[in-house]
């Protein structure tokens, strides 16, 4: 992640001035830090300087960039993010994970997100499309993929949607009810050999995601891989289209979690 940003591009510099307003506008259960306290934090940026750049007045020069990557990579990494931001409810005896404060922020989000795909470097890798589940929480998730990549997005829902006539169509059984759901995508939604990034917010049984899988298949397609906030425990690991993936160095998530 601390290679992130040498060649000083257009997209690093905006991420790492995104990072910079989520470190001031403060991270979650910490205090809003005053734009003067955080210039004075940051050696050899004055206050005037800071201000510029987070309003976009100008745009700082390599060795002003330098010193402020530095200093935020001292201050964030990419796992502490997400794992600062993790919920725990319980349903029934079952402690249940949750991710709404990333999901619903689209700064942090957009933050997380960028980190990975530059860490794995997911933006050289070929993709014709963008996967996820539509009756997730990972619809948002592959909405803000998809638009960082400049990719099509493609989703499967529970239902049959109007406006489509023919479906390829599988079934998974719900983490909790313990439910036999089916899963349905339509045929024009993933044309015949496309290359797909599938994304799902989280895996843990991994359940949704080889259903996503098996509907790529369907449609010949090739999966370049699969991209998660976090990974829960080992459960998933029992599917073998998921263990193909992650032997083939295909599987990404930015937190793996032992709950």
């Amino acid at each position: 992640m601390n290679e992130f940003g040498e060649e000083r591009s257009y997209e690093s510099i905006t991420l790492i001035l995104d990072m910079i307003k989520y470190y001031r506008d403060g991270r979650q259960g910490e205090k809003k830090i005053t734009l003067r306290r955080l210039a004075e934090q940051i050696e050899g940026v004055s206050y005037s300087q800071l201000s510029n750049y987070l309003n976009k007045r100008s745009v700082p020069k390599i060795e002003a960039y330098t010193r402020l990557r530095n200093f935020i990579f001292t201050k964030l990494t990419l796992t502490e993010i997400l794992k600062e931001n993790i919920s725990y409810t319980y349903v029934g005896s079952r402690k249940i994970m949750g991710i709404p404060s990333v999901t619903t922020n689209p700064l942090l989000l957009s933050i997380v997100t960028r980190l990975k795909i530059s860490e794995i470097e997911l933006s050289d890798k070929k993709i014709d499309l963008v996967m996820t589940h539509g009756n997730e929480d990972g619809i948002i998730l592959a909405t803000t993929i998809a638009a960082q990549l400049r990719k099509k997005l493609t989703y499967s829902s529970d239902e049959k949607r109007a406006f489509y006539d023919s479906f390829y169509q599988t079934e998974y059984i719900t983490n909790l009810k313990e439910i036999r759901e089916h899963m349905f995508i339509p045929k024009k939604m993933i044309p015949q050999g496309k290359r797909v990034l599938i994304t799902v917010d989280y895996i843990r049984s991994g359940r949704i995601t080889d259903a996503l899988i098996e509907l790529a298949e369907m449609a010949n397609c090739e999966i370049v891989g699969i991209f998660s906030l976090v990974t829960i425990n080992s459960e998933w690991e029992t599917k073998k289209r998921l263990m193909d993936l992650k032997n083939d160095n295909k599987m990404w998530s930015v937190y793996d979690l032992n709950m």
